[in-house]
């Protein structure tokens, strides 16, 4: 027990290592003898893993923090330390190369650090961001932009020398050193300009990676209420604004930046060689800011607005895609295209007149000031020499300055892309931290007095309701729609909040529970369940990852749906669509119920689940369902589904108006009595 807990804890050191990489402190309270201590860990934390495959040289190309895996199976942490990863073996840190790469199994997990519970907001997203910037990078760019400006200031003083010293003289003798200086100054700012790109995309890369994975796990860590204010193609469109931000941020304004302020030394070469053209240069320099100022901020205006229209554009073009069958079914393309314009006719154009015309007057402004510098040397008296030398500092500030001038634009267009992702940023996430996480279910349930309304001036959906289901009981559900059917499942998943009441799984009240985890224990399956795009397999397993092939297979056939794979020509590995395509409706519907019996379920929920199968179908998931032992719901509205229920509710107008055996209800002559006579009719 002893050696247990003493290598519990070296693995809780090396979890530690990790999460000190991402200046996250070690979660108190943490009993290592549990058996899922490592996932509370990570729970706490925030961390998020996913379990990846290591493959050719990936200690050069990987930058994520890693869990690996010894051959003994033992944990160790690798911790990315400016070009390398770290690890600790028998407390000695190694860097990994080929070698000691050998001695981890390919499998590994790699961690993402996700936004800060505490907070919300832009600040939120600026200091994240900031944080997931290598700060050794950035230094090694600014050093290096250092450098290049540096070389740049040496062609001034080149020309000057050659201008001065070498044609006045007649001869040859400095002609080969100065060439000489002239190759290796433009080879050296090649190479530093070319290793400060690599920097630069790396810094972008990382930034990217970590503000897109942030973003997603906000995203999925929201309320299903929040989902219902956008469409799918609506809502991509705002993540996405994250990678326009990072683009932004660490692809074109962090480099503008830094060489725009290095540029300010080409000043003083310029009143060195000529400083009575300073003014004018200056002056110059003006209107093209003001130009290009005036146009940019009528271009971030413009951009806000096609942003916005964007997102409608994208989220009805989606619908349209999804829906392309059926609109191909009733012949309504000409229809659909006329939907989809309507939309469209609210993207903006760049019809500004000032916009349209400032490469113009660019372009006029640089010749006037170049005739203007030509005329104010001319009365000057500058020397040729000095005038050169000038002009090649001149144009390296005024390409510089320009850098500036578009670093303020990228600047600019943050906003925009700001705006777009705010309501994400905004919105309140679900937290579960410090909540129980539910390990098990055995099936108990209890909802207390339970009164549910969408919105405060609507009637109640459910009122009142009072309900207790022991383990492994088969409940029925029916009643006429709107009667708080599907309702009850959602706050039954946490979904939806009741006013007042409360619910209860194995006597523990459902806000005290962490959601994710009690959803893992619960099997649901709706009527319009989705499918993901894959194969029939990673379908079937993804609520259930650590399934094999063995148990997919079981679950299939639990589903009755193993001999329709059997039949198909790659089985398991059968790729479908997201809608299903590919196979039948009640294939489809069989595949959903097969993913929710594949967890072995505590309680399973099914809302009109065998809606689309035929009879011989229904007959062998329904005695698939006799035979389970957890606690089972199922909405229906044909009641041959439900016949063999242990007990069957009746709701109306949010309550239990009867409840029963099948035949006790038959017998009653009630309400549920009149709509089996409906059914048989």
């Amino acid at each position: 027990m002893k050696l247990e807990q003493r290598e519990r804890k070296r693995e809780q050191n090396e979890i530690a290592r990790i999460l000190n990489y991402y200046r996250i402190s070690m979660p108190e309270g943490i009993d290592l003898l549990a058996a899922d201590w490592h996932e509370s860990i990570l729970r706490q934390s925030g961390l998020i893993p996913r379990k990846i495959t290591l493959e050719g040289a990936w200690w050069k190309e990987a930058f994520l923090p890693m869990e690996l895996y010894g051959e003994d199976d033992r944990i160790y942490a690798a911790v990315p330390v400016g070009n390398h990863y770290h690890v600790w073996i028998e407390e000695q840190e190694k860097v990994v190369d080929m070698q000691l790469a050998k001695q981890f199994q390919r499998t590994a997990r790699c961690f993402y650090k996700p936004f800060s519970c505490e907070h919300k907001g832009t600040g939120m997203l600026w200091r994240f961001l900031w944080e997931s910037i290598p700060h050794t990078d950035l230094i090694v760019i600014l050093v290096i932009s250092l450098f290049v400006e540096l070389c740049g200031l040496l062609m001034p003083y080149i020309n000057s020398v050659v201008y001065n010293r070498v044609i006045p003289s007649g001869t040859a003798r400095e002609i080969p050193g100065i060439v000489v200086l002239v190759i290796s100054t433009v080879i050296f700012s090649t190479l530093l300009s070319l290793y400060k790109e690599i920097c630069r995309v790396r810094l972008g890369e990382k930034m990217k990676v970590a503000g897109q994975s942030a973003v997603w796990r906000r995203l999925l860590q929201l309320p299903a209420a929040f989902f219902k204010q956008y469409d799918s193609g609506e809502l991509y469109q705002r993540t996405d604004a994250i990678e326009e931000i990072c683009n932004i941020i660490g692809g074109r304004m962090l480099p503008a930046a830094l060489t725009a302020v290095l540029s300010v030394i080409y000043l003083f070469q310029i009143s060195w060689f000529a400083g009575e053209l300073m003014i004018p240069s200056v002056v110059i320099l003006f209107i093209q800011l003001c130009n290009i100022a005036v146009a940019g901020i009528l271009q971030i205006r413009l951009r806000d607005r096609e942003n916005e229209a964007q997102t409608k554009v994208t989220g009805i073009s989606y619908q349209l895609i999804r829906g392309i069958c059926k609109i191909k079914i009733a012949g309504a393309q000409e229809p659909a295209f006329q939907v989809w314009a309507s939309v469209w006719k609210h993207m903006p154009v760049m019809g500004n007149a000032w916009i349209l015309l400032s490469p113009v007057i660019a372009k006029v402004t640089a010749l006037g000031g170049s005739m203007a510098l030509y005329w104010c040397a001319w009365k000057s008296g500058l020397s040729t020499s000095d005038y050169i030398a000038f002009q090649t500092a001149f144009s390296s500030f005024f390409v510089s300055v320009l850098m500036l001038a578009d670093f303020g634009l990228q600047l600019g267009c943050l906003g925009p892309a700001v705006k777009m992702l705010r309501p994400v940023l905004l919105a309140e996430p679900e937290l579960y931290e410090d909540r129980e996480a539910v390990e098990r279910l055995e099936g108990r349930l209890e909802l207390n007095n339970i009164c549910f309304r969408y919105t405060p001036d609507m009637p109640y959906v459910l009122d009142g309701l009072d309900l207790r289901i022991e383990p492994g009981e088969y409940i029925g559900i029916v009643g006429s729609s709107g009667c708080g059917k599907s309702t009850l499942m959602r706050i039954l998943l946490g979904f939806e909040v009741p006013e007042r009441g409360s619910v209860y799984y194995d006597e523990r009240e459902l806000g005290q529970l962490d959601l994710p985890s009690l959803r893992r224990r619960i099997g649901v399956v709706l009527q319009d369940g989705k499918l993901f795009a894959g194969d029939i397999f990673s379908n079937i397993t993804i609520c259930a990852p650590w399934l094999t092939m063995e148990g997919a297979w079981e679950a299939a056939e639990r589903a009755g749906l193993a001999e329709d794979i059997r039949q198909m020509p790659m089985g398991m590995f059968t790729m479908i669509s997201e809608d299903g395509g590919g196979i039948s409706g009640g294939q489809r519907q069989r595949l959903l119920i097969a993913r929710a019996l594949a967890s072995d379920p505590g309680v399973l929920l099914f809302d009109e689940a065998t809606s689309a199968l035929d009879n011989e179908t229904q007959g062998r998931v329904v005695d698939t369902l006799k035979q389970m032992k957890c606690t089972r719901l199922v909405i229906a509205h044909r009641l041959s589904t439900i016949r063999d229920c242990d007990r069957i509710l009746y709701l109306e107008q949010g309550r239990i108006a009867e409840q029963g055996t099948y035949e006790k209800l038959l017998h009653c002559n009630g309400r549920f009595a009149q709509m089996a006579k409906r059914q048989l009719l």
